[in-house]
């Protein structure tokens, strides 16, 4: 079980909430410690033992710092407060410069990914890794055996890219998460209205959720109920989002203002065409999923914790080792 995934799962949920309802109180807290979290991630990992984690990793925290750039802009210009943190509305040249710097970090993560796609996965340090994790690869969480959970390929979609290892799968959807982030970005910040760049959009968002949906068959096949899970939430985060940016290329026109607070959920849109609206219950729904998942669990293993220590209580003690019927008879000539 790779619980970093879970952890990373968990935190970007809740920040992604706070900026999708702009709440000032939930995301910048949330989204400082996802980047903190990542940038450690990215800092213990082995680049030498355990090359591709640490490639798709690295390229997750370009993602993350990209969009935090992004996020800050979204809040100065549509929450009430502005920037939290006592930011307010900066100027509009600094404005500016985040937004340019939440582009070029973006474009910096999908470069990087793509090198790793086209040239870093058949260097040598990188296919001997592959190798040597070969008899150990246990699928999205990493807990089966390789009898039953060894990558063998997408669930049903082509492999274009010839991925041969769950790490390289898994990197596949980095790369479609920075590529429909920088896509969103160009069309509704740089240029917007471009016909090109809102079909591009379309296909890459379409193609991150068949990728989604190919990674949470594949858990269910392998078995993998804590991978399904937490494939089941990424797709509800991915189409959430995907419905968010469809809403602000197309129908941007139909976005009320933001309250700032969770009366957003609760009050119906002026306008059936406000997609964020309809984006927020959806990653509420995988939100809640989630957590629910999580707490159940725990609560499970709990009880099978303490119905363990009744058991070995409930046992009876040994009966005495009669000693002297094991040691020989020293008296006896």
């Amino acid at each position: 079980l790779d619980v970093r995934e879970h952890v990373f799962t968990s935190l970007l949920l809740v920040s992604d909430l706070g900026w999708i309802l702009l709440l000032p109180f939930v995301n910048p807290a949330m989204l400082i410690a996802v980047v903190v979290f990542v940038a450690r991630v990215v800092a213990t990992t082995d680049r030498t033992s355990r090359p591709h984690e640490s490639t798709s990793w690295t390229a997750t925290l370009l993602w993350c710092v990209g969009n935090s750039f992004w996020m800050a802009n979204d809040f100065a210009n549509d929450a009430p407060g502005g920037i939290p943190l006592g930011i307010g509305h900066p100027s509009p040249i600094i404005l500016k410069c985040a937004l340019y710097a939440a582009g070029t970090t973006l474009a910096a993560g999908l470069a990087y990914v793509t090198w790793y796609f086209i040239h870093l996965r058949y260097t040598p340090e990188f296919v001997a890794a592959a190798a040597n994790d070969a008899p150990s690869d246990g699928g999205e969480s990493g807990r089966s055996p390789p009898s039953t959970n060894a990558f063998k390929g997408p669930a049903f979609l082509p492999n274009v890219l010839n991925v041969k290892s769950h790490a390289e799968y898994e990197g596949i959807s980095t790369a479609l998460w920075i590529a429909k982030d920088l896509c969103w970005w160009s069309a509704v910040e740089i240029y917007p209205n471009s016909v090109f760049l809102e079909a591009v959009t379309v296909l890459v968002a379409a193609a991150l959720i068949a990728h989604t949906v190919d990674a949470a068959v594949l858990t269910w096949h392998n078995g993998d109920l804590i991978g399904f899970v937490n494939q089941a939430t990424l797709l509800c985060w991915v189409c959430s989002f995907a419905i968010w940016c469809f809403g602000e290329v197309f129908f941007e026109e139909f976005e009320d203002d933001m309250p700032g607070d969770f009366t957003f959920l609760t009050k119906p849109p002026s306008h059936p065409l406000n997609l964020r609206w309809w984006a927020s219950w959806v990653l509420t729904a995988g939100t809640v999923f989630f957590f629910g998942f999580w707490a159940v669990y725990a609560c499970l293993v709990s009880a099978d914790g303490s119905r363990d220590e009744r058991d070995e209580a409930k046992e009876p003690p040994s009966p005495p080792v009669e000693t002297d019927r094991l040691l020989p008879d020293v008296n006896r000539d």
